[in-house]
Protein backbone atom coordinates (compact mmCIF):
# COMPACT_ATOMS: atom_id res chain seq x y z
CA UNK A 1 0.00 0.00 0.00
CA UNK A 2 2.87 2.64 0.95
CA UNK A 3 4.46 1.54 -1.88
CA UNK A 4 1.52 2.31 -4.41
CA UNK A 5 0.75 5.37 -2.93
CA UNK A 6 4.78 6.70 -3.23
CA UNK A 7 4.34 5.64 -6.98
CA UNK A 8 1.34 7.58 -7.02
CA UNK A 9 2.65 10.76 -5.76
CA UNK A 10 6.03 10.51 -7.83
CA UNK A 11 4.60 12.08 -11.30
CA UNK A 12 2.94 14.78 -9.16
CA UNK A 13 6.22 16.02 -7.41
CA UNK A 14 8.03 15.82 -10.90
CA UNK A 15 5.51 18.14 -11.84
CA UNK A 16 5.66 20.25 -9.18
CA UNK A 17 9.56 20.38 -9.18
CA UNK A 18 10.57 21.85 -12.83
CA UNK A 19 8.39 25.02 -12.53
CA UNK A 20 9.73 25.12 -8.79
CA UNK A 21 12.85 25.73 -9.89
CA UNK A 22 12.49 27.91 -12.92
CA UNK A 23 10.43 29.91 -10.34
CA UNK A 24 13.26 29.36 -7.59
CA UNK A 25 16.14 30.34 -9.48
CA UNK A 26 14.28 33.26 -11.37
CA UNK A 27 13.74 35.25 -7.62
CA UNK A 28 16.91 34.28 -6.43
CA UNK A 29 18.80 35.63 -9.53
CA UNK A 30 17.17 38.71 -9.06
CA UNK A 31 17.99 39.19 -5.19
CA UNK A 32 21.76 38.44 -6.38
CA UNK A 33 21.29 41.33 -8.39
CA UNK A 34 19.32 43.45 -5.76
CA UNK A 35 22.03 43.47 -3.43
CA UNK A 36 21.89 46.41 -1.69
CA UNK A 37 25.64 47.12 -1.23
CA UNK A 38 26.15 46.04 -4.41
CA UNK A 39 23.78 48.34 -5.55
CA UNK A 40 25.52 51.11 -3.58
CA UNK A 41 28.88 50.32 -4.92
CA UNK A 42 27.46 51.23 -7.97
CA UNK A 43 24.92 53.94 -7.74
CA UNK A 44 25.49 57.34 -9.74
CA UNK A 45 24.60 60.35 -8.31
CA UNK A 46 23.00 61.36 -11.07
CA UNK A 47 21.19 58.21 -12.30
CA UNK A 48 20.42 56.55 -8.50
CA UNK A 49 18.15 53.78 -9.93
CA UNK A 50 19.58 53.10 -13.23
CA UNK A 51 20.53 49.70 -12.16
CA UNK A 52 17.59 48.98 -9.49
CA UNK A 53 14.97 50.20 -12.34
CA UNK A 54 15.09 46.95 -14.29
CA UNK A 55 15.09 44.93 -11.69
CA UNK A 56 11.97 45.96 -10.27
CA UNK A 57 10.73 46.20 -13.49
CA UNK A 58 11.77 42.78 -14.37
CA UNK A 59 10.20 41.73 -10.88
CA UNK A 60 6.30 43.20 -11.07
CA UNK A 61 6.28 42.32 -15.04
CA UNK A 62 7.60 39.13 -14.86
CA UNK A 63 8.70 37.22 -11.99
CA UNK A 64 6.26 38.20 -9.35
CA UNK A 65 3.41 36.81 -11.66
CA UNK A 66 5.15 33.98 -12.13
CA UNK A 67 5.84 33.22 -8.59
CA UNK A 68 2.17 33.98 -7.85
CA UNK A 69 1.04 31.41 -10.27
CA UNK A 70 2.93 28.68 -9.11
CA UNK A 71 2.87 29.16 -5.23
CA UNK A 72 -1.23 29.94 -5.26
CA UNK A 73 -1.83 27.21 -7.32
CA UNK A 74 0.28 24.66 -5.41
CA UNK A 75 -1.84 21.82 -3.26
CA UNK A 76 0.58 22.80 0.09
CA UNK A 77 -0.81 25.38 2.03
CA UNK A 78 3.04 25.78 3.05
CA UNK A 79 4.04 26.71 -0.23
CA UNK A 80 0.85 28.93 -1.21
CA UNK A 81 2.13 30.93 2.26
CA UNK A 82 6.00 30.88 1.67
CA UNK A 83 5.01 32.77 -1.78
CA UNK A 84 2.88 35.26 -0.74
CA UNK A 85 5.86 35.78 1.90
CA UNK A 86 8.66 35.60 -0.43
CA UNK A 87 6.45 38.15 -2.71
CA UNK A 88 6.29 40.68 0.05
CA UNK A 89 9.70 40.23 1.57
CA UNK A 90 11.18 40.90 -2.43
CA UNK A 91 8.84 43.88 -2.90
CA UNK A 92 10.08 45.08 0.74
CA UNK A 93 13.93 44.53 -0.69
CA UNK A 94 13.44 46.36 -3.48
CA UNK A 95 11.84 49.49 -2.21
CA UNK A 96 14.37 49.53 0.56
CA UNK A 97 16.97 49.47 -1.72
CA UNK A 98 15.64 52.26 -3.45
CA UNK A 99 15.16 54.68 -0.17
CA UNK A 100 18.92 53.46 0.58
CA UNK A 101 20.03 54.48 -3.05
CA UNK A 102 18.21 57.50 -2.69
CA UNK A 103 19.51 58.11 0.78
CA UNK A 104 22.73 57.49 -0.40
CA UNK A 105 23.18 59.75 -3.36
CA UNK A 106 21.51 62.33 -1.53
CA UNK A 107 18.26 62.61 -3.89
CA UNK A 108 15.89 62.58 -0.98
CA UNK A 109 17.62 63.30 2.60
CA UNK A 110 15.20 62.05 5.17
CA UNK A 111 17.63 62.07 8.66
CA UNK A 112 16.92 59.47 11.79
CA UNK A 113 16.70 56.41 9.18
CA UNK A 114 19.03 53.89 8.82
CA UNK A 115 18.13 53.25 5.33
CA UNK A 116 21.49 50.75 4.74
CA UNK A 117 20.74 48.84 7.65
CA UNK A 118 16.94 48.33 6.34
CA UNK A 119 17.51 47.56 2.93
CA UNK A 120 20.42 44.68 3.96
CA UNK A 121 17.95 42.94 6.69
CA UNK A 122 15.03 43.51 3.86
CA UNK A 123 17.07 41.78 1.43
CA UNK A 124 18.55 39.00 3.77
CA UNK A 125 14.81 38.29 4.39
CA UNK A 126 13.83 37.74 1.00
CA UNK A 127 16.84 35.64 0.12
CA UNK A 128 15.72 33.23 3.30
CA UNK A 129 12.47 33.44 2.49
CA UNK A 130 13.65 32.44 -1.07
CA UNK A 131 15.77 29.56 0.46
CA UNK A 132 12.97 28.21 2.17
CA UNK A 133 10.68 28.21 -0.76
CA UNK A 134 12.58 26.62 -2.67
CA UNK A 135 13.60 23.91 -0.42
CA UNK A 136 10.12 23.31 -0.07
CA UNK A 137 7.82 23.91 -3.40
CA UNK A 138 9.60 21.51 -5.09
CA UNK A 139 9.08 18.56 -3.05
CA UNK A 140 5.66 19.26 -0.99
CA UNK A 141 3.07 18.18 -3.12
CA UNK A 142 1.03 16.85 0.47
CA UNK A 143 -1.94 19.14 0.80
CA UNK A 144 -2.54 20.84 4.23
Amino acid sequence: MAAEHASESAPREAAWQAPALEVIVAVQRLLMDADPLHLGMNARREQPFATLKPLHDQWTAALRPALATYALAHPSANVRDLGQRLAIAVTTALVSAAWYLSDLTDQWVLRGADFRANAIEAHEKARSLAEEFGATAGSTVQTA
